[in-house]
């Protein structure tokens, strides 16, 4: 692993104060019974062969360190962690770094260990259990808080890890207890158990991992790597070129799981690294380009083709590229969704077009039906015929509006709005029923720059949707003007029964209506023409309360 300048001091301290402990501490006279202290060590060294590590935060043979502290002294212990940094090299073939940091780490946190437990050793009972329990514990808190730090310094620190160490903690303690009682009784036969327990009992705990931790796991136990594995991969694992290195975009709506298993199956048994929280690097001797544009997976490609290369350069070209690739993408979706809601829309309005220009025509055309057959059409006739002929009129009218999205009202000039919203209320005096109020509370305002006749259309059928939501009832419409800051906001309130919350966010929708004969046109030419005037227009209801309002702002 290529480390920083600062994690190979604290790795080089690390050991440093280990040699330092050994020198002062260690004493192989002071060992009780070497040859079973061997015999011990031989137990060990088998296990080890069966590879009893548990991922990169543990390993069981940490079995031995209680049985060794409490039956053979500290310094059997400290012998033991030697033999546990070196064989652990060994087997797992870990670079130089990791063999010094691994013997420094065990070797001071059995000294921790040691120095916690000689100074709480008196106030403890006489109770074995205890004893192993202080003991245990405290050698893995100190162990564990030298993983973290070197992992943090590294910045290869992992949040699953704490996660990971104490699950290891729980199922490996009854394991662990098991082996010291039982060497008390036999230790010869504990000795010869402890390879076989522990390699049955790995795979039950790597289940565990695999159940609760799989983030980490994809199938066949391989892991999902890091940004710092990437530069350790390539300084050494890969020792032919060329190498393609694939970023793709994790698609959205799937887990980094499920898509790099998804990948997997396309892509077949490539190196896939986890580079950043939604992109992932897969690692390449041959083209698989083809199949990750049949998938629709927007990546960028970049080939390797000498041992001498600046992968954190190269990783920087891919990103940027993808991030070109995935904003033409992102703008190609934008324009088909864009193309497809305006499809909608136009069937929609087509829809409701239809609806609501065949009822007044059909009206009509029986009303001349009648009349070529020689029926006189009398004055209340002719009077429903234009009637309908003028709704078919507004209608086309409101159609204008839409079809016509404003960006800046015409006739915009400084008005008195609260001179606006008196005549509003004078002009529907006639429409109130009997029980209806309609009251104004009116704040002192300045002169707001509008088209006086759009907002005069905006708040007339804004008090008229009012008026028909307590025309049933006795009712009661409040039409209020307020300043805010540098806007004003007009307020429409009445206390009828109020607006269920599964139709407000239709409210606005063209040729949404509640009424028996409206269009479903009014609200939506309200909104339309207020954001034209740079103000926003929102609806608040509940049961006996309905809210709506809309500002304006003052320059």
């Amino acid at each position: 692993m290529k480390l920083a300048w600062y994690a190979k001091l604290y790795i080089y301290l690390v050991f440093c104060c280990s040699l330092i402990v050994l020198f002062f501490y260690f004493d192989p006279y002071s060992i009780k019974n070497p040859y079973l202290y061997f015999a011990i060590v031989l137990s060990s060294i088998i296990s080890f062969i069966n590879m009893v590590n548990l991922k990169f935060s543990f390993n069981l043979l940490s079995i031995w360190y209680p049985i060794l502290y409490f039956d053979f002294g500290f310094s059997a212990a400290l012998g033991y962690a030697i033999l546990d940094g070196y064989v652990c090299h060994l087997i797992r073939k870990e670079q130089f770094y990791k063999l010094i940091f691994n013997f420094g780490q065990i070797i001071l946190s059995i000294f921790f260990t040691h120095l916690i437990f000689i100074n709480i050793k008196s106030y403890l009972p006489s109770v074995q259990f205890i004893s192993y329990i202080i003991f245990h514990f405290c050698f893995f808190f100190t162990n564990f808080l030298f993983l973290v730090s070197i992992l943090i310094i590294a910045d290869i620190f992992n949040k699953k890890l704490i996660k990971e160490a104490l699950s290891i903690q729980i199922i490996t303690f009854p394991i662990y207890y098991l082996a010291f009682n039982a060497f008390h009784t036999s230790p010869i036969i504990t000795m010869f158990l402890v390879p076989i327990v522990i390699y049955l009992y790995k795979k039950k705990i790597d289940e565990h991992l695999l159940k609760y931790l799989d983030d980490d796991y994809i199938d066949y136990q391989t892991y999902v790597y890091s940004r710092k594995y990437i530069f350790e991969h390539f300084s050494t694992k890969i020792s032919h070129y060329p190498v393609l290195l694939y970023l793709v975009e994790q698609s959205q709506g799937n887990s980094s799981n499920d898509f790099i298993i998804f990948l997997r199956n396309l892509c077949g048994s490539q190196l896939f690294c986890r580079y950043s929280s939604n992109r992932i690097l897969i690692i390449s001797q041959g083209q698989i380009c083809d199949r990750l544009k049949t998938a629709k997976i927007p990546f960028s490609i970049k080939m390797i083709e000498t041992d001498t290369f600046n992968l954190e350069a190269a990783l920087t070209d891919l990103e940027q590229e993808l991030n070109k690739i995935t904003r033409k993408s992102a703008k190609q979706r934008e324009i088909a969704l864009s193309n497809s809601v305006r499809l909608a829309t136009i069937g929609q309005l087509a829809a409701g077009l239809a609806h609501e220009i065949r009822n007044p025509l059909t009206a009509v055309k029986g009303f001349l039906q009648l009349y070529s057959l020689g029926n006189k059409l009398d004055t209340e006739t002719i009077q429903l015929m234009k009637t309908e002929l003028n709704r078919i009129n507004q209608l086309v009218t409101d159609l204008l509006y839409l079809s016509a999205p404003l960006t800046e009202p015409k006739n915009k000039e400084q008005h008195d709005l609260n001179q606006l919203v008196c005549e509003v209320a004078e002009l529907l005096k006639p429409e109130l029923k009997t029980g209806v109020q309609l009251k104004l509370q009116l704040a002192t305002l300045p002169p707001v720059a509008m088209d006086r006749n759009q907002i005069k259309q905006v708040i007339l059928n804004l008090v008229q949707n009012a008026l028909h939501a307590v025309s049933n009832s006795p009712g009661e419409v409040l039409l209020e003007t307020v300043r805010n800051g540098p806007q004003v906001i007009v307020r429409v309130r009445d206390n009828g029964p109020g607006i269920p919350p599964d139709l407000q966010e239709r409210i606005f929708d063209p040729f949404y209506t509640t009424k028996e004969y409206g269009t479903g046109l009014g609200l939506t030419i309200c909104r339309q023409l207020i954001n034209a005037h740079g103000g926003q227009i929102r609806i608040d209801s509940h049961p006996g309360r309905t809210l709506v309002e809309f500002t304006l702002p003052l320059s």
